[in-house]
């Protein structure tokens, strides 16, 4: 999976105060299913969805941030901004 220089920066700034991090990545119809089977192989505090923007986000057209809430944990919604956009 690759990973932007945000989210690099913003997963060492979390562990670095001493937060533990599980990234699960997806592109599947069953997202929620997924997330669901791996909550239940270990104790976590939140619940953090990544999408792009509106126009492109199959997640968010899936509804997945709301069906997130629903398993229990609270739930932050991060979207991409500028999707598209060539690096500099």
């Amino acid at each position: 999976m690759e990973t932007g220089p945000d989210c690099r920066y913003f997963t060492a700034l979390l562990v670095s105060n001493g937060t533990s991090i599980l990234l699960v990545a997806n592109r599947t119809a069953q997202t929620t299913e997924h997330i669901q089977d791996t909550l239940g192989r270990g104790s976590f505090d939140e619940i953090i969805v990544s999408t792009l923007p509106p126009r492109v986000s199959r997640w968010l057209h899936l509804d997945l941030p709301s069906k997130a809430r629903g398993l229990g944990l609270p739930v932050t919604h991060v979207q991409a901004k500028g999707f598209g956009r060539q690096a500099a």
